[in-house]
């Protein structure tokens, strides 16, 4: 959503500048003494014309300078959230030996890397084995698809209901006593980089569970052994 706004503040500023310097330009393509002459004969209308233009011209400086900086205001809030999730995810990946872990810092293919976190989403009765391939496509579709209207906004609208469930197992696995209340919260932009951050040194409950296990196991070996 933030990179969203960025590129829009951008797409405005830049649009502000065209209404700037297209403004400037047909201002200086009327003769002087003969703008009566572009509007109806009437020096009402030629004033109106002028105007017209002033307007658009400052409306366009106005527009383009509050795009920008919004733009540079954002800019920083979007480095750290990227850099907070791309090394959660990697630290978490790495903890659980899954390859290609350095996709984590390749961004919108973040998502790919928590699928094979939660691999594989089970959905009450449903398992899903290769959703961090269908995040992925995901993301790309969204990216190429998600400006069409009405197709793109339900493309676009899927992903993220997805992408909402598969955070949700994340938070179930690492966190599962504030895995609701971590799902919410990562509805609110910039929130879920600092998440997923948070619980990067946790360990999942299942590599939990089995390594509580295992201890057991390896003391009645230990005993047996003695025991010969």
């Amino acid at each position: 959503m933030i990179k969203k706004t960025i590129i829009k503040s951008l797409f405005a500023g830049i649009l502000g500048l065209v209404f700037f310097a297209s403004g400037i330009f047909v201002n200086a393509q009327i003769p002087e003494g003969t703008e009566g002459q572009f509007s109806w004969g009437s020096e009402g209308a030629a004033v109106a014309e002028e105007a017209g233009i002033l307007g658009m011209i400052f409306g366009g400086v106005f527009i383009g300078l509050v795009g920008i900086i919004i733009a540079v205001l954002l800019l920083p809030i979007v480095l750290i959230c990227y850099l907070l999730l791309a090394l959660g995810l990697f630290k978490m990946a790495k903890k659980r030996n899954i390859e290609n872990a350095w996709i984590a810092f390749i961004p919108v293919f973040q998502v790919y890397i928590i699928g094979k976190l939660i691999e594989p989403l089970k959905l009450g009765k449903t398992e899903i084995p290769q959703i961090s391939v269908i995040l992925g496509a995901g993301a790309v579709a969204v990216i190429f698809l998600g400006w069409l209207p009405l197709i793109g906004q339900l493309i676009s609208l899927a992903f993220f209901a997805l992408l909402l469930v598969s955070l949700y197992k994340l938070y179930e696995a690492y966190s599962p006593q504030n895995a609701v209340l971590f799902t919410v919260l990562s509805i609110i932009p910039g929130l879920a980089p600092i998440l997923v951050f948070v619980i990067r040194n946790k360990e999942p409950q299942a590599a939990s569970e089995t390594s509580q296990e295992n201890p057991s196991q390896d003391q009645e070996s230990q005993g047996e052994e003695s025991s010969e």
